[in-house]
């Protein structure tokens, strides 16, 4: 169940690194005005790049204003699945942010130890993005078991850092893409800024 669940989110996080990719390339810039060409170009102002999002799933993170939000369902042996993808993007610091929250029946969840199903979440959003693990770290947030994680993706020219946390009946996953090196300080406040707003359950 969980195998596809990853897929789904893998297979939507590539097209996103690879529409983001693309379009970094293709990016040609304007020919400069006479008034552009007479006085040296201002500095980009410095401005808070990640705004306030509540979740369908109770829960709240800091992403950018650009975020859209998808929902489906998935039937499973164990019953429905109602999974909900949000993702938004930062051209110009080439950052993408993807937010998934999955919604289990009831009971679902408690048949296997927390850390066995989070490292089976981990290494199967690293295989779906055609990674190589780089750090993972045992986190706990707001109570719930999660998983902390930094993965390399040499096809996609991109580095991936990501959050899974597991709640009674659910799964979060927060998942954060940018050109290779020292993340992001924004991936950090990404990452970082998960709050509930209802307990889980």
């Amino acid at each position: 169940m969980k195998r596809a669940l990853l897929s789904i989110i893998g297979g939507v996080w590539l097209a996103s690194c690879a529409t983001s990719k693309s379009a970094g390339n293709n990016q040609k810039a304007a020919p400069p005005s006479a008034s552009a060409q007479s006085a040296p170009a201002a500095p980009a102002p410095s401005q808070q790049s990640l705004v306030p999002y509540s979740s369908p799933g109770n829960f709240s993170v800091l992403a950018p204003a650009n975020i859209t939000h998808s929902q489906q369902t998935r039937d499973t042996p164990q019953g429905p699945v109602e999974i909900h993808i949000s993702q938004a993007s930062d051209s110009q610091k080439g950052i993408n942010y993807l937010i998934s929250y999955s919604k289990f029946p009831v009971g679902a969840l408690g048949k296997s130890p927390p850390n066995t199903l989070l490292t089976s979440e981990r290494d199967q959003l690293v295989k779906s993005v055609n990674g190589q693990l780089v750090s993972t770290e045992d986190i706990n947030v707001a109570g719930m078991p999660g998983m902390e994680f930094t993965a390399d993706s040499p096809a996609n020219q991109r580095r991936v850092s990501a959050r899974i946390i597991q709640g009674k009946d659910e799964v979060y996953t927060l998942v954060t893409s940018y050109p290779p090196g020292a993340e992001p300080v924004d991936a950090q406040q990404f990452l970082q800024s998960f709050r509930v707003t209802q307990p889980s359950g």
